[in-house]
């Protein structure tokens, strides 16, 4: 599953420590009006990386100073996202089979120092750092019969099964699976459509799906 963990508008250190191929540490720091940081933070949380699969932090607002370090085989997503504040960002980790793993969303004001695990996702548009309080929806799955009426198959019944799956900055979903199966009274015929559609799959671009089968095919005859 994916965890979201937010500061606050004052300014903090986020320490994220890559412990080992099956565990990531995050640490929360308050950092005082004098520039000094406390000893003891007031957020500590160990991850199992294979129970956790991507840690997102939002620095909300402040000079916020984010720390990652670690040399591992494997590790969790981490996307450091950070605010209208100057902040700073320091990666300093490695991982050796699936590198690339911190990903940062901020604008161009910010010092960054990279390694080779950094992708930078720099923009002057503020939506790039926004959080959105009332962004998480959950998986949904669904199961619907239905009885139907129409001109070519007469009185039909359906059953129609719904799968989405939400991904981070996708709207509506990130992916949609959709299959329903009719059965028409009259005809006697079975009938299937599906249809799914992939969000962003590339760039800006979605990508759609469908296939269509019936059992008897209509042919209309005028004159």
């Amino acid at each position: 599953h994916e965890v979201e963990i937010t500061g606050t508008k004052d300014d903090e250190l986020f320490e994220v420590k890559r412990l080992s191929d099956n565990e990531t540490a995050v640490n929360i720091y308050k950092i005082t009006n004098n520039g000094n940081t406390k000893d003891v933070p007031y957020y500590s949380r160990i991850f199992n990386n294979n129970e956790t699969k991507e840690i997102r932090i939002y620095g909300i607002d402040g000079k916020d100073e984010f720390k990652v370090s670690g040399n591992v085989n494997r590790s969790i997503k981490l996307r450091l996202i950070g605010g209208p504040g100057e902040d700073k960002y320091e990666d300093l980790s490695a991982i050796r089979k699936n590198g690339r793993r911190t990903i940062i969303y901020d604008n161009h004001k910010n010092k960054i120092i990279p390694s080779g695990e950094t992708q930078l996702h720099l923009s002057e548009d503020s939506a790039v750092h926004t959080y959105q309080y009332d962004y998480y929806k959950p998986n949904k799955i669904s199961f619907k019969p239905g009885i139907f009426y129409s001109n070519e198959d007469r009185i039909f019944i359906s059953y129609t099964y719904l799968y989405q799956k939400q991904q981070w900055r996708k709207s509506p979903f990130g992916l949609q699976h959709k299959i329903d199966v009719k059965y028409s009274l009259g005809q006697k015929a079975f009938s299937s459509t599906y249809a799914s559609t992939f969000t962003k799959l590339l760039g800006k671009w979605d990508l759609n799906l469908f296939a269509n089968y019936d059992q008897v095919r209509w042919t209309n005859f005028y004159g």
